[in-house]
This record gives structure tokens, sequence and C-alpha cells, in this order.
């Protein structure tokens, strides 16, 4: 007798992407769902980061944007540059925030 899948293993495994216009920004253990901003996205995360974390700018003189979508380097936590956004911008589903007190290991261990 076979194992069949139970319901909720087929229900994720057909549960489809993420809109495109939503993206996931995280700080350390804590995910939040936002819509992208329609122009200047790279600087318009940022501040919707700052908004979200707000105890993330104690201390803290620089937002950086990180991710590990970045093609043929699956899960290594890569920062991604303004110059940058726009060549990766759609193939992006998670942005990680860091503050220039975070460090790098902990928030990707977090991942």
């Amino acid at each position: 007798m076979s194992a069949t899948p139970t319901e909720d293993t087929r229900t994720l495994a057909q549960d489809p992407p993420l809109p495109e216009n939503l993206i996931v920004l995280q700080h350390r253990e804590h995910k939040v769902v936002v819509e992208k901003p329609r122009v200047k996205v790279y600087d318009g995360l940022r501040e919707l980061a700052i908004e979200h974390f707000p105890y993330l700018m104690e201390g803290v003189t620089d937002v950086t944007l990180w991710t590990t979508d970045v093609p043929g380097f699956p899960g290594e936590l890569i920062q991604i540059s303004k110059a940058a956004w726009p060549a990766l911008e759609t193939r992006m589903r998670r942005i990680i925030v860091k503050g220039s007190s975070d460090d790098v290991s902990r928030v990707e261990k977090s991942g």
C-alpha cells in the first residue's frame, strides 16, 4: 500500500508564489510581507524597513539590503547595491535588512 500525501502536503505543494507586487522584509527573526514601492523601489524598501523595524535605527548609521536569491549563489547571503537592484528585482522574494551594527553571520543563520 503506497502512502498518499496528506491534504496539508498537497496544499503546500500547490501554493502559488508570492504575488510580484509583494516582498518579504526580514530583520533577524522578524519578517513582514510588504507591497513593493512603485517608484524608487530600493530606497522605498529601506524606508519600509525603518518603518516596520524602528528599533533597527538605534545607533545605526546605515541600512543595507541583502538577499539569498541571487542566481548562481543559492542560499548565500549577498548585499544588494542600489545599482544592481533593477537587474535582480524580479528574482527576489525575501530581502534581509541589516543595520550597520548587525552581524552578517547572525542574520544569515536566522533565514
